[in-house]
């Protein structure tokens, strides 16, 4: 009976968006961007390449792996997001290191295969994924039998992955809906920005919008930045001006935080942009009507303060899908599309990673902790997210 009031309820929340929004309010899936074949240096961090988005299909820049075995113990050739067409470095975690081709690494049928002989550190399945729950931060994989490692806070998955840069194959496409442009929907904010008039951006979020796991968060190579200020350095930049932002989140917090102190941070703060991402800590036991109340209370007191205040709501990446508990994370995106539209834009991380995951075979590649938390790589994915809203 539940499940059918909240499917019932899901609908309302459609109709009730495309009534709000009007019938073409709700943003549209972007088109496939020309290729960017720039080769920039792949042994630091270069602004013009990091935020290149992913789904143009030029050089993909240091595009993290992990090279885990499969549980049988056997090494396999690795997926990326895209089959490789020629591999341009491979370069470990921090950048320091390059790997030799042909010695260290080789391709097969468009994937990255590691030799005998080769200098770059493998792992053995049980390193994520071990069969005992000995330590504080083990959780039950919902398949095999074996737990998940997290590495809350740590750099020990960090260390693990690679760096590849690679030019994809010919004839490759994104596998899912490109994000869309969605400017129309920020009047306020882009005329500030094109005026070079004073911008006060708030980030109002989880650990992710914390910084968790980004390398610059954590203190290790190479310092990628967190998310929000990969965001604020490519407006500052593209706009030629500042950009005056102050960062509320938490990690552990749920969307109901947000609702019990959008007030009091629209009083103390006043924003014009409010960045607002809740969903991964919700997503474990937080029910799709409380998930949209919550983030609408929280919306509505930020216009209650400021009734030209606009919203980039964040969709949250997936967590690992082996975990054993039920996850509603996906379940989230519809309330957030029915609250994006005139004054509210969506970027949509949830679909960005599921179409993600579709390509690549480790959730390791994609996270920080193997649990819940971007690494460097997916850092850059959720800035190129937001920025695509700005398009």
């Amino acid at each position: 009976m539940l499940e059918r009031i909240g499917r019932f309820l899901t609908l309302v929340w459609a109709v009730i968006g495309i009534i709000r929004n009007g019938l073409f309010g709700i943003a549209q899936p972007g088109v496939p961007m020309e290729p960017q074949n720039t080769l920039y240096p792949t042994d630091q961090y270069v602004r013009e390449a990091y935020l290149t988005p992913i789904w143009q299909t030029g050089i993909q820049y240091n595009e993290a792996l992990t090279p885990l075995a499969l549980p049988d113990g056997q090494l396999p050739d690795f997926s990326l997001l895209y089959p490789i067409g020629e591999v341009l470095s491979v370069r470990d975690s921090s950048l320091a290191v390059e790997y030799t081709a042909g010695t260290d690494y080789t391709v097969a049928s468009g994937k990255l295969r590691i030799p005998p002989g080769s200098s770059i550190p493998t792992y053995p399945y049980t390193f994520a994924y071990p069969a005992e729950a000995s330590g504080d931060f083990r959780i039950q994989r919902a398949d095999d039998g074996h737990y998940i490692e997290l590495g809350n806070g740590t750099d020990s998955f960090h260390v693990t992955q690679l760096a590849v840069t690679y030019r994809p194959a010919a004839g490759t496409a994104f596998p899912g809906a490109i994000p869309a442009p969605q400017a129309r929907f920020l009047p306020h904010t882009l005329t500030k920005l094109e005026n070079k008039e004073p911008l006060k951006l708030l980030v109002l979020g989880d650990s992710i919008s914390f910084g968790c796991q980004a390398s610059g968060w954590g203190g290790f190579q190479p310092y990628m930045p967190p998310y929000y200020e990969l965001v604020r350095q490519s407006l500052e930049a593209k706009y030629s001006t500042s950009i005056d932002m102050v960062n509320e989140s938490i990690g552990g917090k749920q969307s109901d935080f947000g609702a019990e102190n959008a007030a009091a941070f629209a009083e103390a703060h006043n924003p014009d942009l409010v960045i607002l991402a809740f969903g991964m800590n919700d997503g474990f036991g937080v029910s799709v009507m409380d998930y949209y109340r919550n983030m609408l209370k929280a919306m509505s007191a930020f216009r209650a303060h400021n009734a030209s205040v606009e919203f980039i709501l964040v969709a949250t990446m997936l967590p690992n899908p082996a975990v054993a508990m039920k996850s509603m994370h996906a379940e989230y995106l519809l309330p957030l599309k029915t609250l994006s539209g005139r004054g509210a834009a969506l970027a949509d991380m949830t679909s960005v990673t599921a179409a993600v995951l579709s390509r690549k075979q480790n959730y390791t590649d994609i996270a920080g902790n193997n649990f819940n938390h971007p690494n460097d790589w997916m850092v850059r994915v959720y800035a190129q997210t937001v920025l695509a809203c700005f398009e």
